[in-house]
């Protein structure tokens, strides 16, 4: 109930936002929508990952929860559509929303199959999608692994999500550790090789995101996903205590939020509240949505 208030109180600001200026209330709801279409995405790679293996922490701790983030993927067509009213040439986005609800849907009755088949399907068309929705934002800036990046945020933001509704066995919270440092290793890839080539078009677009309060974001975005992630995790006694991995779960949430907007929002600005608003109603809206994970383990 909270949640639906919170998704009703949002949308109601985020649409009076939009009348009055629909340029920065799109963008902002871009912003939220590379968000939750990541995080759901995340969960998908986990669940798939999850049933591939048989892994007994995945199902018997993780997989009721997990699988309740999965079920609200067909729900992001009906998100997607004040995007598509705008921007109806994007009409490749109707394969890659297609192919992500039928994944959700079968993942259910025929597991296996599914998932080794829908691992690579889901690397590639979420890596185009990411290039359609928010690369093509700065034309002239292209990166091989920006896909990588867009997932690698969204799996992290994914397990925490998981871990804050389920409660976490300590497979999950070397999963959060795994997850962190390998977020960190291509964030700094890809800055990396845009440093080093030097090529204008490129440094303008990793310069635009590291001046004035963007590089106060990233910063913000680098402690939450890894500079606090990783002491915190590395200890095994620490590794195992749910409060410990209840704070990471939390800062890898709001890291990837700020993180979403640090790609996003340089593009074409939009007020903070304008921002809260769109993540707190699209955020809310899944949220409220999700079946509410079983509280017993499910038999294979």
């Amino acid at each position: 109930m909270i949640a639906w208030l919170v998704c009703a109180f949002a949308a109601v600001a985020l649409v009076s936002s939009w009348i009055v200026d629909p340029a920065s209330a799109e963008i902002a709801y871009l912003a939220a929508f590379a968000f939750v279409v990541s995080t759901a995405l995340g969960a998908l790679t986990l669940a798939m990952i999850g049933r591939l293996t048989e892994a007994k922490w995945y199902m018997e701790g993780a997989r009721p929860a997990t699988e309740s983030i999965v079920a609200t993927i067909p729900l992001l067509a009906v998100l997607f559509v004040p995007l598509a009213l705008h921007a109806p040439s994007l009409a490749r986005s109707i394969v890659y929303l297609a192919i992500w609800a039928a994944l959700a849907l079968a993942l259910p009755r025929w597991p296996r199959p599914v998932s080794a088949l829908g691992l690579p399907v889901l690397a590639l068309s979420l890596t185009f999608a990411s290039f359609d929705w928010f690369m093509s934002l700065d034309p002239d800036f292209d990166s091989s692994i920006y896909g990588v990046y867009v997932w690698s945020g969204g799996f992290l933001a994914a397990l925490g999500l998981v871990v804050l509704l389920r409660g976490s066995p300590v497979a999950l919270a070397k999963l959060l550790l795994t997850a962190s440092i390998f977020w960190a290793y291509i964030a700094w890839a890809q800055a990396l090789i845009i440093w080093i080539g030097g090529i204008p078009r490129e440094t303008a677009w990793l310069d635009a995101r590291g001046a004035g309060p963007w590089a106060i974001v990233i910063l913000l975005v680098v402690v939450a996903k890894f500079a606090v992630p990783l002491p915190l995790l590395l200890p095994w006694t620490w590794k195992r205590r749910f409060p410990v991995q209840a704070v990471v779960a939390v800062l890898a949430l709001l890291g990837h939020a700020l993180d979403a907007c640090w790609l996003v929002l340089p593009a074409r600005r939009a007020p903070a509240l304008v921002s809260v608003a769109a993540f707190a109603a699209l955020a809310s809206f899944l949220f409220a949505s999700r079946p509410e994970p079983s509280t017993e383990a499910v038999p294979s």
